[in-house]
């Protein structure tokens, strides 16, 4: 009699259902090739294009009005995050 032995690989029992979960809430799936693309490369973790598309759809309250980030405001945030200081 054979025995079924359950797959409890990382794939299989983590990054799958993950997956699923958060295409279920609204994400996009990217496939690697894709991603490794709007990286740039294996070098770069940020995906740029999405990141500045995101901050330009973004609000900010102060003083009780509604801003939008500068174009400079946004470019001074992906620098930032592209290279962040490591000392800090």
């Amino acid at each position: 009699m054979d025995s079924i032995t359950p797959n409890t690989a990382e794939l299989y029992s983590a990054q799958i259902p993950a997956l699923a979960t958060l295409v279920s809430l609204g994400w996009d799936y990217l496939a690697p090739a894709d991603c490794l693309e709007m990286r740039g490369g294996n070098a770069g973790v940020l995906l740029r294009s999405v990141l500045v598309e995101q901050l330009k759809r973004r609000r900010f309250s102060h003083k009780g009005q509604s801003y939008t980030l500068s174009t400079n405001a946004i470019d001074q945030i992906v620098r930032d995050l592209a290279s962040p200081a490591m000392h800090e």
